[in-house]
């Protein structure tokens, strides 16, 4: 039976660059980029939402010339997924790679948008690309 992590451990890497501190005492700085230690547990539950919002994202680039409507019902949970993932709450704290990855998901909200605006576009320089369905 495997082990199964606690949500609330401990992770003492730096929440600015992912440098392994577990040598370190609470409070000490980062050598890489000079950050205090923060020995917050993570937020609960960051780490799943943030991959399904980044899957949601790439479901609807893919779907989006073929089913628009569908589209928009994955792209809000991914972009509530973005504002959950902001720091408010000074009991957690987020992690470095769940950091890059609500980045990753804020990209992939600019390209679908813009990826929208070129369908738009040609949906009116070509009127028939939006009729077939």
């Amino acid at each position: 039976m495997p082990i199964q992590k606690h949500p609330f451990t401990q992770v003492f890497t730096c929440h600015a660059c992912g440098y392994d501190m577990h040598d370190r005492a609470g409070g000490d700085r980062c050598p890489e980029c000079d950050t205090p230690l923060n020995t917050r547990h993570d937020l609960p539950g960051a780490e799943s939402r943030s991959k399904r919002a980044v899957v949601y994202m790439i479901f609807a680039m893919v779907i989006s010339p073929i089913v628009p409507p569908i589209a928009f019902g994955f792209i809000y949970p991914a972009i509530a997924t973005v504002y959950w993932l902001k720091p408010k709450k000074t009991d957690f704290r987020i992690a470095y790679h769940i950091t890059k990855r609500r980045k990753l998901i804020e990209i992939l909200v600019y390209v679908w948008f813009f990826e929208f605006l070129a369908m738009m576009w040609l949906d009116e320089i070509w009127p028939p690309f939006m009729e077939w369905w």
